[in-house]
């Protein structure tokens, strides 16, 4: 029986623990909603940017695979954002470099550049 505490106390102090550490980070808290979700990445916004802009620009094709390149900072103000999509029309199969630079300090889109990849 004595076990049986010494079990239940060791996760209770472990579930209080983790709860504290959790709701001191707003990235980590917990989300009523949808209590499986995970934190949205920085470049979220950047990469719904990136999707649009490749679905206005080739309206036939489906987006197969996509991925996060990287940040980069270029100035004390402004950073680029860069994605790798490969795309399908048709037959053809394709790769597309998303390169997004923006403000940093006020989030405000500056430019997008975009080049095909066989």
């Amino acid at each position: 029986m004595h076990l049986y505490k010494f079990l239940a106390a060791t996760l209770i102090s472990l579930a209080v623990g983790f709860a504290s550490s959790v709701s001191g980070n707003s990235a980590l808290a917990y989300n009523p909603e949808n209590p499986f979700s995970k934190p949205e990445p920085d470049y979220a916004k950047w990469g719904r940017v990136a999707i649009a802009k490749i679905k206005e620009l080739y309206p036939r094709a489906s987006i197969v695979d996509y991925s996060h390149v990287g940040r980069e900072a270029l100035t004390k103000t402004t950073a680029q954002e860069t994605f790798k999509m490969w795309l399908r029309e048709g037959s053809r199969e394709f790769g597309v470099h998303v390169r997004i630079v923006f403000d940093s300090q006020t989030d405000r889109l500056l430019r997008i550049s975009i080049r095909t990849t066989k």
